[in-house]
This record gives C-alpha cells, structure tokens and sequence, in this order.
C-alpha cells in the first residue's frame, strides 16, 4: 500500500488503512475538491519525464474523485475519475514538460466536485507511481 497521509480542510471523514486498503468514509464533502484528500507528498518530479499513476477505486455510493499532482500548494495537473461501486482499475500518464520540483504531492481529492459529491466510503488499494520514461527531446 501506498505511505500516503490524510488531511481534511473544508470537509469532515474518518480514514484507516487496513491489509493494504484505504478506507475514507467521507461525512461531509465541504465545499472545495482539496476539502477531503489522501495524499504522498515531497516527491520529486523532474521536467521531461512521464508519470504511471495507477490504482483500483470504488465507493459505496458512485461519486467523483480527482486526481491531482501539486507543486507546494499549486496544482500541476488534474484529472476526474468517476467510481462505482465495483472495484475498477485507472491508470492516469502525465508528461511533465514544466520545471521540475522536490515538493511534489501526489494526492486524491475527495471534496466538492460536483453535484454528485456525496458523502460516502471511498476505498483505494494497489496505488503505484512510476516514472515510465524520458520525454524524447526531438530538438
């Protein structure tokens, strides 16, 4: 499982990881989609190289989530994932061409996206992060 950390702004959860799953049972979404979120953070991203993200996701009641790669408190990148309530796989590639950073956070925001954030149990398991190459500098 991922060494990842909760932290919660505008919204309310309890959380646990147990034999590798994480468990977020999310009772108030709040009112930002960084309100609710599960995340590993000072990782270094290097400009030119391509990111794996890859996990399996389902909740009790289907609901968004995003994914999001931050530097310090700035977004970088994001994406939208929709769960249901079977577990699915996602791979998300990002292809960083901006200066790299020591800083970076990858994270799972749980909050306010959308009319269909509903307070529910959102469950994470077999998350990976992975360089899978260099950007090909054709210049």
């Amino acid at each position: 499982m991922w060494a990842g950390q909760f932290w919660t702004g505008a919204g309310a959860f309890t959380a646990q990881i147990k034999d590798g799953v994480a468990t977020i049972k999310i009772t108030n979404p709040g009112t930002v989609v960084h309100g609710v979120q599960f995340y590993q953070q000072s990782r270094t991203v290097e400009q030119g190289q391509i990111y794996r993200v890859t996990f399996r996701a389902k909740s009790d009641i289907p609901r968004p989530i995003m994914f999001a790669l931050e530097e310090n408190t700035t977004r970088r990148y994001d994406e939208i994932v929709f769960l249901t309530t079977e577990w699915q796989d996602f791979e998300i590639q990002y292809e960083h061409i901006l200066t790299g950073f020591t800083n970076g956070k990858f994270a799972f925001f749980m909050g306010d996206i959308g009319s269909t954030s509903v307070p529910t149990t959102v469950y994470l398991d077999d998350i990976e992060v992975e360089t899978i190459r260099a950007i090909d500098d054709q210049t």
